[in-house]
């Protein structure tokens, strides 16, 4: 009987401690996300639309990352923004670069990481843009060729970009 009572005890006592502990880590994460709220509301920013210079407009979100755990505080983030057709935005997200809490220049920042994504799309394009024309004129010769095997072609292997 008196074992049937101690192991109650020690039940309701490890219960409370449970309970107790669960209580109070929900009572810290409800805090913690206040203040996480209230730092994003007094540091986020967000402007739509910024223009490039080529004339795309874009979504601009900087975020101050206030968790420690980034070696880098203001994070950058660019959207190509979508109408859908509810009369509400689709962001897809295209661009994303992170800068220490000394940049405090939100403008130039946005202006950087816009001029970037677009540079880096220009280039991509004409990379594609080579490498289709080489594949072209490539198909053209292919095309003229005569089919007749000559030994000046049989010596020489083709050269390919990883030759380079």
């Amino acid at each position: 009987m008196l074992d049937i009572v101690l192991s109650s005890i020690f039940m309701i006592i490890l219960f409370g401690i449970v309970g107790l502990g669960l209580y109070l880590f929900i009572k810290t994460t409800i805090e913690s996300n206040r203040e996480r709220k209230a730092l994003d509301n007094k540091y986020n920013v967000s402007k739509f639309p910024v223009t490039s210079k080529s004339g795309v407009k874009y979504f601009v979100e900087i975020e101050y990352r206030h968790d420690g755990y980034h070696s880098y505080d203001l994070g950058v983030h660019v959207y190509e923004r979508t109408l859908k057709t509810n009369s509400k935005y689709n962001d897809k997200r295209v661009e994303s670069k992170f800068a220490s809490t000394n940049t405090t220049d939100y403008i130039s920042l946005a202006s950087y990481v816009v001029n970037n994504y677009e540079e880096k799309i220009n280039t991509n394009n004409l990379r594609h843009k080579k490498h289709n024309e080489l594949l072209n004129s490539g198909k053209k010769l292919f095309e003229e060729w005569d089919g007749i095997i000559k030994d000046e072609l049989i010596k020489s292997r083709p050269k390919t970009d990883r030759d380079e």
